[in-house]
């Protein structure tokens, strides 16, 4: 599923947006933070190297309101939002479940340490 989803790949257009990430305003219902920096957001424990989002915005509007630009070699994977953000209790990031997803599939090892926290966390009393 997620390779159908992935929209492209982007960069912020300044360090000093990528080094406060934390303090970007995003509008929860149109894009929301996934993989490394939702866990960082959820566990305190990651830094995120590789930024996912989820979003419904244009690429005019993410490089206007967030001031990513695209590019191959970029840091920011961009991906469809395929569910609907108001749904969930977080404000800005995907659902634990679909973290834990993004950070298995990473293959890293420091993702897959930080899964298993979430996992300990937000996921072992949902799944038996």
């Amino acid at each position: 599923l997620k390779p159908k989803l992935k929209i492209n790949t982007y960069r912020f257009v300044d360090k000093k947006m990528k080094d406060n990430w934390q303090d970007i305003k995003l509008d929860s219902e149109k894009i929301l933070w996934g993989g490394e920096p939702a866990a960082a957001k959820l566990t305190k424990y990651l830094i995120p190297e590789i930024f996912t989002v989820y979003t419904s915005l244009s690429d005019k509007d993410l490089l206007k309101k967030y001031r990513m630009v695209q590019d191959d070699k970029g840091d920011i994977e961009v991906y469809q939002l395929f569910f609907k953000s108001e749904e969930f209790q977080c404000q800005d990031i995907v659902p634990p479940l679909l973290i834990y997803a993004d950070l298995l599939i990473s293959g890293d090892e420091r993702n897959i340490e930080t899964a298993k926290m979430l996992y300990e966390e937000y996921l072992a009393h949902t799944i038996q």
